[in-house]
């Protein structure tokens, strides 16, 4: 059974906050959340392979198979979807909580983060 483990990406986040819960790992990255998009900046030192992006606890978008230390990756809001079929509509719905969930290749773990907007 390999070792999950959740972490806090420590963040610059545009407008934001980062709530991180106590225990958790931090790893450096910036997130920049725009009205259409998700930036992610992969700033460790390890590179993340299947990276999700959750938007306002409802919208699940488009996995980025790896971010690679030191790269970016940035996510349309408008290819996210809810369970249900729901489109994310980044023109009405503003992205105010985000979740990033990636695999971290060197610690064979999960790392776990969400961002709030103000």
């Amino acid at each position: 059974m390999s070792e999950r483990r959740v972490a806090c990406l420590g963040v610059l986040v545009l407008c934001g906050t980062v709530a991180c819960g106590w225990g958790e790992k931090r790893l450096p990255a910036t997130v920049e959340v725009t009205r259409v998009s998700v930036t992610v900046t992969n700033k460790d030192h390890q590179d993340w392979r299947n990276v999700r992006v959750f938007v306002n606890d409802k919208y699940t978008c488009p996995a980025v198979d790896t971010i690679e230390q030191g790269q970016t990756a940035t996510i349309k809001l408008a290819g996210c979807n809810a369970d249900d079929g729901e489109r994310f509509q980044p023109v009405r719905t503003a992205a105010l909580r985000i979740a990033v969930a990636a695999i971290q290749v060197d610690d064979t773990g999960e790392a776990t983060s969400t961002f709030l907007r103000d």
